[in-house]
């Protein structure tokens, strides 16, 4: 099965997670098949990323975690971060966790009535390491960033827009055909400008948090190396992927 699919609609490449059976839970093979598509799809105007099945992507998978430990906590940077082309998050359902940092590292989120998002981290016992705690509060604020993350409670689509973490709320039928919409309306602008204009945004919004970020990630390293003992009882006590 291929982990990561990949559908051109003109110049919008739709990208979609497809792990469907585990919620789009991130293995290794997904976040390298991810990386691949990513760098694959610099040619389009825009990528759309979006889930398979009724979930968006239920955060890494913790059963690989176990027998494995946990991805570099550095691959979403290094893979969204390197793109020169817009993304868009097409959110089809719930994102937790690992699959909310996957959100939060695309410019444009939009989400159907039924998406659903959290912070888990703290409930599986651990922290972030992909971006958590500095691109959320850019995106809803400092405090209401500290309410998911720490009660992991999940946050409602009315609610995800009313905070600032979407830019709209569509029916089910109407996301993706929205989100390939606005991924044409972005080819109708030259690629050098659009290129640059993402380039500024992005230069910008990281000159207060990649200190953070960089922060994050050795704490991330440092917390999953102290409890890596631990790890291998996460799948059994969770009894669910994700």
């Amino acid at each position: 099965m291929t982990t990561v699919t990949t559908e051109w609609h003109d110049r919008v490449a739709v990208l979609t997670l497809n792990r469907p059976h585990v919620r789009n839970a991130i293995d290794r093979e997904l976040a390298g098949a991810l990386t691949e598509a990513v760098r694959a799809a610099q040619s389009a105007a825009c990528i759309v990323l979006t889930g398979a099945g009724s979930a968006f992507c239920a955060g890494l998978d913790l059963a690989e975690a176990a027998a494995a430990g946990f991805i570099d906590a550095g691959w979403l940077d290094r893979t969204f971060g390197a793109s020169a082309v817009p993304l868009v998050a097409a959110v089809n359902g719930p994102a937790a966790t690992g699959g909310l940092e996957v959100v939060l590292a695309c410019d444009i989120v939009l989400a159907s009535e039924s998406a659903r998002f959290a912070d888990t981290h703290g409930l599986v016992g651990t922290i972030p390491g992909g971006g958590m705690a500095t691109r959320l509060s850019a995106r809803v604020g400092v405090g209401f960033a500290r309410q998911m993350s720490y009660t992991g409670a999940f946050v409602d689509a009315a609610t995800a827009l009313r905070v600032g973490l979407v830019n709209e709320v569509l029916p089910g039928p109407e996301l993706l055909p929205r989100a390939v919409a606005l991924g044409t309306a972005m080819a109708a602008v030259a690629d050098p400008v659009l290129r640059a204009v993402k380039r500024l945004y992005d230069d910008a919004t990281a000159l207060a948090p990649g200190a953070g970020l960089a922060r994050e990630q050795e704490l991330f390293a440092a917390f999953t190396a102290a409890r890596a003992a631990d790890f291998s009882g996460f799948h059994e006590r969770l009894g669910h992927r994700g």
